[in-house]
């Protein structure tokens, strides 16, 4: 999700970085890497491995938009970018597992918020099935936390959101054969910076 939010923002016009601290799996980082290598125009993506190398690019002159990729797990680097976030958006399924690893999600964020403010956090619901409507796991999960908003957006399980990563792509590069893809990711930017 983070790397489609990137490209779409930055065809939205807005001097975008994208910040791969997920050190486990460098997702975003070799998607990059596949882009270039695909000879498509590069995106700035930066590897943060220090938190002062986090502040530093986050308070940056340069960007507009700085979108930080954190990974699904607790460490340090992680904490502090949800504290210097305007806003944590968590991507979430109907999954059972991905439900259970919100709820730990929400666990962290109890710890962060004793020491520091938190932003406001928005959920989107994404790879839902064509038909799905109800979503009433993700709905309960997010009243946990009871200031969460669940994102008007839903994005859903199609497999151009994988394919195009594999060769560097976001789905709104390719909305002429994906125009549903790219329709539902460019209303999700929208809110991620209404």
């Amino acid at each position: 999700m983070a790397w489609n939010l990137a490209i779409t923002l930055q065809m939205l016009g807005f001097r975008v970085v994208l910040i791969d601290i997920d050190i486990q799996q460098l997702t975003i980082t070799k998607t990059a890497q596949a882009r270039t290598a695909s000879g498509y125009d590069p995106f700035t993506v930066i590897t943060a491995s220090s938190i002062d190398e986090m502040v530093q690019i986050t308070q940056s002159d340069d960007y507009d938009i700085a979108l930080i990729d954190v990974g699904g797990y607790d460490y340090d680097l992680g904490r502090v970018a949800m504290s210097l976030s305007d806003r944590i958006v968590v991507p979430i399924s109907e999954d059972p597992t991905e439900l259970f690893g919100f709820i730990s999600f929400l666990g962290s964020l109890k710890t962060i918020s004793e020491h520091t403010a938190l932003p406001p956090i928005m959920i989107a619901i994404t790879r839902a099935h064509a038909r799905a409507k109800a979503f009433s796991g993700v709905k309960s999960a997010a009243a946990l936390w009871p200031s969460a908003t669940i994102a008007e957006t839903i994005t859903r399980r199609r497999a151009v959101y994988s394919a195009s990563m594999g060769h560097g792509f976001g789905v709104t590069e390719l909305a002429a054969k994906f125009p549903e893809a790219a329709d539902e990711t460019y209303r999700l930017a929208r809110e991620v910076v209404a």
